[in-house]
């Protein structure tokens, strides 16, 4: 090999100890004859050409050293032999230094260098030698693309509120500029996770991470994962083998699991928790797998910018459907409660206009002593039908009262020694009363169950008698006619166990929760056109929680009945200690 030149330097005895000098830096060194083969390398040449050593790589031939890569300009554009600032120095050409991407053929390790070179001409006036350094860029340039990354996600972050989506495109833009993989889950640590975001750099290896997502939802974090998500701090963490099999087992996936990944085959993982007010609300994991990138500070750094607004986008998202939902309620309350208003008043309205044209055809015959004689049964059911009207505008003007003051929780118990039997017997005399008079469309058979000896407890008897009115109600209101319905208070150790059922309408079982819920009903009662706010079941539950007990439906699905489950401890002691009395609301009862 012929030796490159040296000019005199009292500060080298020898070439060899240039050349431990190149070794010992950072930059790789090359150089290149007048026939363009190599010459001479640094050490850290070879490193980054793929090679163990500079004398492995100058044992190479030219041509498969060049063969060995793929090379692109910064855009991506293909770059040949030719294009190199070598090549162009060996042709007698200036040209400026030249970043330049390159990757291994057959990996998917992709590295920037910054190439430059110079001639060094012989004494004859032609190229002796051309020497090429190498400026190793990679950190640079993906800095460079994960701050693009960043700053790109944040502004799709803001422009939808549809927030599955947006993370969907994070997770793109995420790879490859900060990972091979990339994976969003939203939900609090310690509950169950949606998996609403994954990404690949590999079409084949995304179909399979989404297939993954399919089959098998997110496995809980592991104790040390889940610490470091409370805290809500972003953490490094290698993956072996032996973790993906432990974790298989930890969450009972079989073998299909492990080995779709063993195929994706994490390296590493960055967790990124996404916090709002020191709440974990999700994370973000950044994986890198076959680019062999190691995750370091500037890509915590990166992930901390990133997590702010994406867990801003969640948060704003939740309350912007929430606001949505909260929206269509109170246009489907306002409908229910135009309507609801409409009929008792309409009632009201009418018999009263009919009694005043009874009045005004009979003036005529009005007697000297200024009596008019009006038929009994006539009189007697406008009142009854008026008396019912005004009754229910009562009840539905109460409700609205209590629903305000329990958003406001400013609903007070007045407990006293209470006999939770008589309340059942009275609120149950007065339904049989109003079926009488013609309040329900159809009458039905009422059995009440009382026990023998009394159950007093410390209750509040208004409050409890609504909740008892409001059950009977709806049993009576939703039951056929003929239909049978019991009413069964029995003593429990605790206190008092009340059931209310009904061979009525029924429940569908995903709604046996909801119908607790403020201005929430069954969806079968609402098709079948039955009239209400919604709003009794919530009260009675607010009250029965009040008084420190539990109110449950129960039921096999429309047209099977339901039964309405109350459970009352005989004392309210500790169960109220979240009242906030209010004078003032006292008013407005």
């Amino acid at each position: 090999m012929t030796e490159p030149p040296v000019a005199s330097n009292a500060a080298f005895a020898s070439l060899d100890d240039l050349r431990t000098v190149l070794s010992h830096i950072d930059d790789g060194v090359t150089v290149q004859d007048a026939s363009g083969s190599l010459v001479f390398a640094n050490d850290a040449a070879a490193r980054l050409s793929g090679f163990a050593s500079a004398d492995e790589m100058l044992a190479a031939d030219i041509s498969t050293l060049i063969a060995a890569f793929e090379m692109a300009d910064e855009e991506g554009n293909h770059l040949a032999l030719s294009d190199l600032p070598g090549r162009q120095a060996l042709a007698g050409r200036d040209t400026p230094p030249l970043v330049v991407r390159s990757r291994i053929r057959g990996t998917d390790q992709e590295r920037y260098s910054r190439l430059a070179a110079r001639r060094v001409m012989g004494p004859d006036g032609r190229i002796q030698y051309v020497v090429n350094t190498f400026h190793d860029i990679t950190d640079l340039k993906r800095n460079e693309a994960s701050l693009a990354f960043v700053a790109d996600a944040a502004s799709t972050l803001a422009t939808s509120l549809d927030y599955s989506e947006t993370l969907q495109r994070v997770s793109q833009l995420a790879v490859p500029s900060m990972a091979d993989w990339c994976v969003v889950d939203i939900g609090e640590p310690g509950s169950p996770r949606e998996r609403v975001a994954v990404w690949h750099r590999d079409p084949e290896k995304r179909a399979l991470a989404e297939e993954l997502q399919r089959r098998y939802p997110p496995a809980p974090p592991g104790p040390e994962a889940l610490e470091l998500l409370r805290r809500g701090e972003p953490s490094v963490m290698d993956i072996t083998h032996e973790m993906l099999e432990q974790g298989a087992v930890a969450a009972g996936h079989g073998p299909d699991y492990l080995e779709m990944m063993h195929i994706l085959d994490p390296h590493q993982v960055l967790y990124m928790p996404l916090t709002i007010a020191d709440r974990v609300i999700g994370s973000i994991m950044f994986l890198s797998a076959e680019s062999g990138r190691r995750f370091g500070d500037s890509d915590l750094a990166y992930a901390r910018l990133l997590a702010r607004p994406a867990a801003l986008a969640v948060e704003n998202a939740k309350l912007y459907h929430s606001l949505e939902e909260a929206v269509r309620v109170r246009d489907g309350f306002l409908q229910m409660a135009a309507h609801e208003l409409l009929t008792p008043i309409t009632v009201v309205r009418g018999y009263a206009q009919a009694l005043a044209r009874t009045v005004a055809r009979r003036m005529p015959d009005v007697g000297e002593d200024g009596m008019l004689t009006i038929e009994a049964t006539r009189l007697t059911d406008s009142i009854q039908r008026m008396g019912a009207g005004t009754e229910r505008l009562a009840r539905l003007s109460h409700d609205l009262l209590d629903l305000a003051r329990i958003q406001r929780g400013t609903i007070d118990l007045a407990t006293e020694p209470t006999d939770i039997g008589a309340i059942a017997r009275d609120v149950t005399e007065a339904a049989l009363l109003q079926q009488d008079e013609g309040r329900y469309a159809r009458n039905v058979l009422i059995d009440v169950v009382l026990p023998e000896e009394l159950i007093i407890g410390d209750w509040d008897p208004v409050r409890l008698e609504q909740v008892f009115y409001n059950v009977i109600d709806n049993a009576v209101k939703y039951s056929p006619a003929g239909g049978r319905m019991q009413i069964e208070v029995a003593a429990t150790s605790e206190g008092a166990r009340i059931s209310v059922t009904d061979e009525g309408l029924g429940i569908p079982p995903d709604m046996l929760d909801t119908i607790f819920q403020p201005f929430q009903r069954a969806s079968n009662v609402s098709s079948e056109g039955f009239p209400g706010f919604g709003m009794g079941l919530s009260i009675c539950r607010e009250i029965v929680e009040r008084h420190g007990g539990r109110i449950s439906a129960a039921s096999e699905g429309p047209g099977s009945g339901t039964q309405i489950l109350i459970e009352l401890p005989r004392s309210t002691d500790g169960a109220t200690d979240h009242i906030v009395h209010d004078e003032a609301s006292q008013s407005d009862s």
